[in-house]
């Protein structure tokens, strides 16, 4: 409503200068949130993210984009829910397992994902992926070597038939280590230090395809802020 006179917004940018909304209250007021599953996602991609897009960088660094983390890809629907009543975009990027999947799905029924709202890890010739089956094993093996005292080698981890998580359990298995969420989360965090410090040279080509997805998926979003300012 202005002067009086009621219409439909044609942007997001106009709802909320009607609403006296602006963009420095809090990191709520960004106009994009891209979710991901958990911290270690947020480690790797980041620095891939600034990279491959200036458009993407800048909006970090204004705060025009950020980050939230799901805490587990079952909270998709109810964050992505959350964001849009503050008013925000929202872009999802979560694991193509099945976890995942049934996130992506669930939020699609109960309307609070639409299908240009996510992009999945897949990879070619997996049935199952995650975000760690985008890099290069090159950069991350000599650390779990030192800090782990477990060779990433063999038959068992090249199955790229299964994700990563259940392919690095089993060589920790395999060298009488003790598998557990702990553990996991330990080897994730080191894989994903490793992940940041390696930057976009870190992603296997297959996993630099599904990462430039993203960005044209973000950018795109950007673009639209941009023209309706």
């Amino acid at each position: 409503v202005r002067d009086g006179r009621g219409r439909a917004a044609e942007s997001l940018l106009e709802v909320r200068d009607a609403l006296g909304v602006q963009l420095s209250d809090n990191l709520s007021a960004a106009y994009l949130v891209l979710l991901l599953e958990g911290t270690e996602d947020e480690t790797i991609l980041r620095p891939v993210l600034k990279q491959l897009s200036p458009l993407l960088g800048s909006a970090f660094d204004n705060m025009v984009l950020t980050i939230d983390h799901l805490a587990g890809a079952t909270n998709l629907g109810y964050k992505a829910r959350l964001y849009k009543t503050l008013l925000c975009n929202v872009h999802a990027y979560v694991d193509d397992d099945a976890e995942g999947r049934h996130a992506i799905e669930a939020a699609e029924r109960s309307g609070s994902l639409l299908v240009s709202e996510y992009n999945v890890t897949s990879q070619k010739g997996m049935s199952d992926a995650e975000i760690e089956d985008l890099l290069d094993p090159a950069i991350y093996t000599d650390v779990i070597k030192q800090v782990f005292g477990v060779e990433l080698q063999g038959r068992t981890f090249r199955n790229n038939k299964r994700k990563w998580s259940d392919r690095v359990r089993d060589c920790f298995r395999a060298d009488g280590k003790v598998w557990n969420d702990k553990l996991e989360s330990r080897v994730k965090k080191a894989v994903a230090e490793a992940a940041a410090s390696a930057g976009k040279n870190g992603l296997k080509p297959s996993g630099l395809v599904s990462v430039q997805a993203l960005v044209r998926q973000l950018e795109a979003k950007l673009e639209k802020v941009q023209q309706s300012r």
